[in-house]
């Protein structure tokens, strides 16, 4: 495209024989050419080609093209259009000045009669015809995976932030942990949810509550930060009054039913306070008679089901079973006496080893898993198949300890004022889409992320 110039001039000289004998620039005139070049010519139908110009100081010389497209006439003579001007032809060839008009309908037919003969060359008018409605067509076939591709992508895109989130939060957790003063024989015990008498364990020291890490804030409803609270209404300042890693996994929280929380299912700890634990899941293959709530399915439908096999803290220190035997609690290397009984060469006391556990489900893409991996039928083995909702079994063993689970209150739907489905719904929070009128489980994978530090400050023993 051409980009048109508003009417420049410059004034000099007028008269044609100077008396120093020197020749001035009387007036050069650059036309607006916007409605004329730029609405008329476009690089697909062959512009007219602007080449070099020449600008002297006589009266009788202007600023015009030197060069035009020779194939730009066919039947009829069409006028070369420069800038505005016309160059009519003289009787012996040299050609007068050119002369400013508009660009008339004459010219619009003969340039229109270029186009449809360029069209008309590669199989007609008709050829062109035949088109219409074909991008229509492909867009409506490329929707489907767009949609995925954009789901895909905004969905991976955010499980990339989380893991970074996740990792920057539990090295600085860890750090700050390896420098706080605390008792050398004294253990972490972050993450016992079996154990409930937890004593004299540094997770449940005041100070490291308050500046480190206190699960009860995995939970945060509104009316904590409410207008009528001395937040005036701020998460953000009731988000920097939080502990430090706390603070550091916000932007990793959900908004959810009235509150802000850790993904994964609510439950309620020993002290009567709101947290959240995570469910391990496995799936199991079955038919759609098979399931609670399948009748949605045909019978010949085949249908993945999930059981809960473990209960995991959010944040839970690394441990080992060090002495063989499963009964016996898992011992992590906080106390520099741990060592005493580990079986385990690679078991050094004195360390901090923090994990961070994060559910990441997906609000777009659903969970499939391959029957391969589930005690499917063999001629299906290859085939993926969609993880239905409410067929949620609990493995013997699967227990939450000290911990009881919260029924949470149904999700409303704001435009429909009914209860719709959620990527963190459930009693388990597992998630439930709904696709094609059913209600199957999100995509859902359990990230994991951990550090350790070697301890640098001990304090006395009590």
């Amino acid at each position: 495209m051409i980009h048109a110039v508003n009417r420049l001039s410059f004034q000099g000289n007028t008269d044609p024989e100077p008396e120093d004998g020197k020749e001035y620039l009387e007036q050069v005139s650059w036309v607006d050419a916007a409605e004329i070049v730029s609405t008329r010519f476009w690089p697909a139908f062959g512009p007219l080609q602007f080449g070099s110009h020449d600008v002297h100081g006589r009266a009788d010389r202007h600023l015009f093209h030197r060069s035009r497209r020779d194939h730009c006439r066919r039947k009829e003579e069409c006028p070369a259009v420069v800038f505005g001007h016309t160059k009519s032809p003289s009787p012996d060839g040299a050609g007068s000045p050119p002369s400013r008009r508009q660009f008339s309908s004459r010219d619009q037919g003969c340039y229109s009669r270029r186009v449809k003969g360029m069209f008309a060359r590669r199989g007609g008018i008709s050829a062109i015809r035949s088109r219409e409605g074909q991008a229509l067509l492909e867009f409506a076939f490329l929707i489907p995976v767009i949609i995925i591709l954009l789901g895909a992508s905004i969905s991976f895109g955010l499980f990339f932030f989380q893991a970074n989130v996740l990792q920057q939060a539990v090295d600085v957790a860890a750090q700050e942990i390896s420098r706080m003063p605390f008792a050398p024989d004294q253990e972490l015990g972050l993450g016992r949810i079996q154990s409930c008498d937890q004593q004299g364990l540094v997770s449940q020291d005041a100070g490291f509550r308050a500046e480190i890490y206190d699960e009860k804030y995995l939970v945060i409803h509104d009316a904590e930060w409410g207008a009528s609270t001395s937040f005036a209404g701020s998460f953000q300042a009731y988000a920097d009054s939080l502990p430090l890693l706390n603070r550091l996994l916000v932007p990793v929280m959900i908004r959810d039913n009235g509150m802000t929380r850790y993904p994964g299912t609510i439950v309620q700890n020993s002290e009567g306070e709101e947290t959240i634990l995570i469910p391990i899941v496995e799936y199991r293959s079955s038919t759609a008679s098979e399931i609670s709530g399948g009748g949605v399915f045909p019978d010949s439908i085949q249908v993945a089901g999930e059981t809960v096999c473990e209960w995991v803290a959010p944040v839970e220190e690394i441990t080992v079973d060090h002495d063989g035997d499963s009964s016996s609690p898992r011992l992590g290397p906080y106390a520099l006496n741990s060592g005493d009984t580990a079986t385990l060469d690679s078991f050094q006391p004195g360390m901090v080893a923090l994990r961070i556990n994060y559910p990441v489900q997906a609000t777009s893409l659903p969970n499939r898993v391959k029957t391969s991996d589930l005690s499917g039928d063999d001629e299906q083995s290859r085939l993926s198949v969609m993880v239905i909702a409410g067929d949620t079994q609990l493995k013997g063993g699967a227990s939450t300890g000290c911990y009881s689970i919260q029924d949470p209150s149904p999700r409303i739907s704001p435009g429909s004022g009914v209860p719709g489905s959620n990527a963190n719904a459930g009693l388990y929070g597992l998630g439930e889409l709904e696709v094609l009128g059913r209600v199957v489980r999100p995509y859902r994978k359990v990230m994991t992320v951990q550090a350790i530090y070697r301890r640098e400050i001990f304090s006395h023993a009590n």
